[in-house]
């Protein structure tokens, strides 16, 4: 929602109130919480099963059906609207057939070439760090054998986050060098959250990423330390709760989906809105940007019960 927030508001310049505002300059946070999040939840999984190398396929297998499908659902989609467009202005496609090839494997940022919709960059990134973590998880099952060994681990992310931060090689993969410590984070909080590190892991890995990475806004560096720490104390089953948190439950299902979808309908509303003077009041502004975001679930919601939910209990088949 973060995302969703920031990208109404930018991309319009929509007159948010300034607590609004607040959000809509912090979207960059929600990207930051989905990487950290992957790096919890991807080893996590991992963890749970007897996994070696030779599942590798099998592992990434289960991850390509599970994002591929929604994922091409929404380019064909875009395809339609935008080739729409611009057939009606006389003007060619943003896009070229080429571009269009390179999102198999999520390859735009690596080879150069445009995304159909700008937000997939994330899509590449997080694909990359599946195939890291699906080939280097079998090395790290060898230390998290020993059990709780807090000072190896301290150690470990200590080099590996030092070695991100001095190796300009890693940056020609788009920007993984860049983001590669919030799945650094992640990973500490899921060595805290399954038992193999001290609590005091994940913030130090933040410090560290803070004193590396200067540039990163503090207000998101404390965000992420709160995110992470939420993970760690908040209880594995939370099922009980779930009658009181059953509208976070619903807006977690329709994430991903909400997340390919929003940048192509964000602003069909707006703009005639602004147009017609209807943002010109604070009051006004809120009751738009609420019918955007509405129309924006109920589009995400659609996309998840038609393609996005069979594929993800097809990808439940693949056994890893």
């Amino acid at each position: 929602m973060l995302v969703v927030v920031s990208h109404l508001g930018s991309s319009l310049d929509f007159r948010f109130p300034r607590v609004i505002d607040v959000f809509r300059e912090s979207g960059d946070l929600g990207v930051g919480l989905f990487f950290l999040i992957s790096g919890v939840v991807v080893p996590w999984s991992l963890a749970g099963r007897t996994y070696h190398l030779r599942h590798f396929p099998r592992f990434i297998a289960r991850r390509l059906i599970r994002l591929d499908p929604p994922y091409f659902a929404t380019i064909a989609i875009a395809f339609v609207l935008i080739g729409r467009r611009a057939l009606r202005d006389g003007t060619p496609l943003p896009f070229t057939m080429s571009d269009l090839v390179m999102h198999l494997g999520y390859l735009c940022d690596l080879t150069g070439h445009r995304w159909v919709l700008s937000v997939f960059w994330t899509l590449g990134i997080e694909f990359q760090f599946y195939l890291l973590i699906g080939l280097a998880f079998p090395l790290l099952a060898i230390p998290l054998a020993w059990g709780r060994a807090p000072r190896e681990w301290f150690l470990l992310l200590t080099a590996l986050t030092w070695g991100i931060a001095h190796a300009p090689a890693l940056y020609f993969t788009g920007s993984w060098g860049y983001w590669s410590h919030y799945f650094l984070l992640g990973f500490a909080v899921f060595l805290v959250r399954r038992g193999y590190a001290h609590w005091s892991l994940p913030i130090w890995e933040a410090g560290l990423v803070w004193y590396l990475f200067a540039p990163i806004d503090p207000v998101m560096w404390g965000v992420l330390i709160a995110g992470g720490g939420t993970i760690v104390v908040v209880p594995a089953d939370v099922s009980r709760w779930r009658g009181w948190l059953l509208p976070l439950f619903g807006l977690g299902a329709i994430s991903y989906s909400l997340y390919l979808t929003h940048l192509l309908l964000l602003g069909k509303i707006t703009g005639t809105a602004i147009a017609r003077g209807w943002t010109n009041s604070t009051a006004g502004a809120l009751v738009v940007a609420g019918v955007e975001i509405a129309f924006s679930l109920c589009v995400a919601t659609a996309l998840w019960a038609s393609v996005e939910r069979p594929f993800l209990s097809l990808s439940r088949r693949v056994r890893v």
